[in-house]
C-alpha cells in the first residue's frame, strides 16, 4: 500500500473519556464505553399507562450495573431519580398528579450539554403541560452535573420551578405521609440500611427526621453504597425523610401535604445530590464531599 492509500484510510473514532451521545430519546453520559447515567428527554409509557419524561434513568455504578430502576412493578409510575408531586393546583382547582404521570405531560426542549475535564453538564427546559388544550403552568429549568474520580461519583441536581400563573399549588401526598419532590427509585438489595452523620436512621410508615444527607447501603446488584444530599439553602426547604427498605423510592420531603402557593413568576429552588461510592463510604468521608456540596462542588 503506497503512502498516498494511507492517507484516505477511513479513521475510526474510539470514544475515550467523558462524553455524551444523543440516543433514543435521551442524553446518555458515557465514559469511555462504559454508560454513566441517562437523562430522558422524550416521553415514554409502559403500554401507553404512565407517560414520562425528564427524569434520570439508568444510573450505573463503577461495575457499570444499573442502580435505578423505571417501571418497577410494584409502582409502574416510579422512575429512576425524579422529582415529583401528587397535588397540581390552580387556585382550588385540582389540574394533575405528576407523581402517577396522570393529566399532565413534560415537554423538554432547549436541552444542551458540555463536558469540560472530569466534569459534564446537561441543561434543559421542561415546560408543565396540563389540561385538554395544553397550557403550560409551570416553567422548569433542570441542570444536571457530574463530577468524578477513582473513589465516588456526584450527581448534583439544581431545579427551579417557575409559576407562571397566580395561585399555582404545589403539594405532597395528602395524607400524614406527604411525600413529594427529589425522589430517587432504587434498585435495593436485601439488606438495605441507612445512617446520617448521628447515626443509624430506622425508617417509619410516615416521615423521618434526619440530616442533611443519608446513606443507604446494599443497592444493586454489587452492594453499592450511595448517598442521598439535600441542600439546606434550598428555597423548596427540607421538611423530613421517607425512607424505604423494600419496594419503593427514598425521598426528601418538600413542601409536605400541605400545598406551597406560588404567585406569577415566583420561583422555587430545589438542590440536591446523588453520590455514588466504589466501596465503602465513611461518614468522615461523605462529610467532606457535603462540605464541597455545600459551596457548590
Amino acid at each position: 500500500m503506497t503512502f498516498l492509500q494511507l492517507l484516505f484510510i477511513p479513521l475510526i473514532a474510539f470514544p475515550t473519556g467523558l462524553h455524551f451521545q444523543e440516543e433514543d430519546g435521551r442524553v446518555s453520559l458515557y465514559d469511555g464505553d462504559d454508560l454513566i447515567f441517562s437523562y430522558q428527554v422524550e416521553t415514554i409509557s409502559s403500554k401507553g399507562q404512565y407517560p414520562r419524561a425528564n427524569y434520570v434513568h439508568p444510573l450505573h455504578d463503577f461495575q457499570g450495573a444499573p442502580l435505578t430502576e423505571d417501571f418497577p412493578e410494584d409502582h409502574l409510575h416510579q422512575r429512576g431519580i425524579f422529582w415529583a408531586w401528587h397535588q397540581l393546583y390552580l387556585n382550588d382547582q385540582s389540574l394533575a398528579d405528576p407523581w402517577v404521570c396522570e393529566g399532565i405531560s413534560w415537554k423538554v426542549h432547549q436541552v444542551k450539554h458540555r463536558v469540560q475535564q472530569e466534569k459534564a453538564t446537561v441543561t434543559a427546559t421542561v415546560d408543565w403541560l396540563v389540561g385538554s388544550q395544553p397550557q403550560n403552568l409551570i416553567q422548569e429549568q433542570v441542570e444536571i452535573v457530574y463530577h468524578g474520580n477513582q473513589d465516588y461519583y456526584v450527581l448534583d441536581f439544581d431545579i427551579t420551578l417557575k409559576s407562571l400563573f397566580d395561585g399555582v399549588g404545589i403539594g405532597g401526598s395528602d395524607d400524614n405521609k406527604g411525600y413529594g419532590g427529589f425522589s430517587p427509585r432504587l434498585a435495593l438489595g436485601d439488606a438495605v440500611t441507612f445512617a446520617d452523620a448521628s447515626g443509624m436512621v430506622t425508617p417509619e410508615t410516615g416521615q423521618v427526621q434526619a440530616g442533611n444527607w443519608v446513606l443507604i447501603n446494599d443497592i444493586g446488584e454489587n452492594e453499592s453504597n450511595v448517598v442521598i444530599m439535600y441542600h439546606p439553602e434550598s428555597t423548596a426547604y427540607l421538611k423530613g425523610w421517607i425512607l424505604r427498605a423494600t419496594g419503593s423510592m427514598q425521598n426528601p420531603v418538600w413542601p409536605g401535604r400541605e400545598r406551597v402557593v406560588l404567585d406569577k413568576g415566583e420561583k422555587v429552588r430545589m438542590r440536591a445530590a446523588i453520590v455514588v461510592f466504589r466501596d465503602q463510604a465513611s461518614p468522615v468521608q461523605i462529610d467532606k464531599i457535603y462540605q464541597s456540596f455545600l459551596t457548590g462542588l
